[in-house]
């Protein structure tokens, strides 16, 4: 009787994202109101649809160019964080797993600072894309976690413990980057507390949202093995689940999307760390509703988070800046972090 009451909350959660979504598209330094947003948006897609091309106007511009691709980048990268988190935390059995804490965030930053490390000194400033050296940092990180999650004696906090050395060990590439690049620091140290500010262009972002999808329904598809991951690696194999295999296999579907979503935004803590927690108490222990959640929990957050990045700077000075992302998710996260690590305290 349980899981009509969830699917109507979950409905409940999609359509709050929904208007939050609208209300992000309406936060920003120049003030559009909700009727001339309406009007620009409802005038032109009909265009787009029908072939005609005019040139953009300021608020147009404003709208298309930049707050709508940010916002959905938001709420896109919150859910894939998120179940990320969710994911991380199933199949390695650790209530700390997600992309933060075990360095696979700091291993795909280093490789976005790597990049633009290369581009500045030896390709005189022409920009390197950066989602392949996101990719190759990132998958340094998932080969270190991957190889000691299938150590049947290790301790869930020996895991952590390494995911955090590899973070340490990626701080220190960035420190040196930071120090090498001058002028053009500001942007590593942007990814190293997540940004929105350079959200991709439209046929990227539609390519990530389809990538994305098809991520989440094959995540989907293995809902029931997740949920026999609550018990010991000889009960899943006795219900006839290959653990291996299907820990590979999600362990690498979400890593994958995490380097994606890093490439794009940088380093963004504690989502995946929260939401999975949030959803279990709320939802209850079945991934079948725990994934879909997740996902929208997680842009809910991410896109808070980002709405008081835009706006909080403003109400104490009168520059056009803003927080990175990060700043306010760790502001929320650490406490939870601390939380979480003194209650399983007593499993170290």
């Amino acid at each position: 009787m349980r899981t009509l009451p969830n699917y109507i909350l979950l409905i409940i959660l999609f359509l709050c994202l929904v208007f939050l979504i609208l209300i992000s598209v309406r936060i920003g330094s120049k003030n559009i109101s909700f009727v001339d947003i309406i009007k620009i948006i409802g005038n032109k897609v009909p265009e787009t649809f029908a072939g005609i091309q005019k040139d953009l106007s300021t608020d147009e511009k404003i709208i298309f160019k930049l707050r709508i691709p940010r916002v959905l980048l938001a709420a896109l990268v919150g859910a894939v964080l998120a179940v990320s988190g969710l994911i991380y935390q199933s199949i390695l059995k650790n209530p700390l797993a997600e992309p933060f804490t075990l360095g696979i965030s700091s291993g795909a930053s280093f490789g976005a600072a790597l990049a633009i490390f290369i581009s500045d000194f030896f390709l005189r400033y022409n920009r390197l894309p950066l989602f392949p050296f996101t990719l190759i940092g990132g998958s340094i990180s998932i080969s270190i976690i991957f190889f000691f999650s299938l150590k049947k004696r290790i301790s869930l906090f020996t895991l952590l413990f390494i995911g955090i050395c590899i973070s340490f060990f990626f701080n220190a590439f960035l420190t040196l980057f930071l120090s090498l690049l001058g002028n053009r620091s500001y942007e590593v140290l942007l990814w190293t507390f997540g940004t929105f500010t350079n959200p991709p262009g439209l046929i990227v972002f539609v390519i990530y949202f389809i990538i994305v999808i098809i991520g989440f329904f094959i995540i989907y598809l293995h809902n029931r093995h997740l949920d026999a991951f609550y018990f010991s690696d000889d009960i899943t194999k006795s219900l006839g689940i290959n653990t291996n295999i299907t820990r590979a296999l999600l362990f690498f579907i979400t890593s994958f999307l995490t380097i994606i979503a890093v490439s794009f935004c940088g380093i963004i803590g504690f989502i995946g760390l929260i939401i999975p927690h949030l959803s279990r108490i709320i939802f209850g222990q079945r991934h079948k509703i725990l994934i879909p959640a997740c996902a929208i929990l997680g842009s809910i957050l991410l896109l808070l988070s980002d709405d008081i990045a835009r706006t909080i700077v403003g109400f104490f000075t009168d520059y056009g800046r803003e927080l990175p992302i990060g700043v306010i998710t760790s502001l929320f996260g650490a406490p939870f972090f601390l939380y979480f690590l003194l209650k399983y305290r007593s499993t170290l």
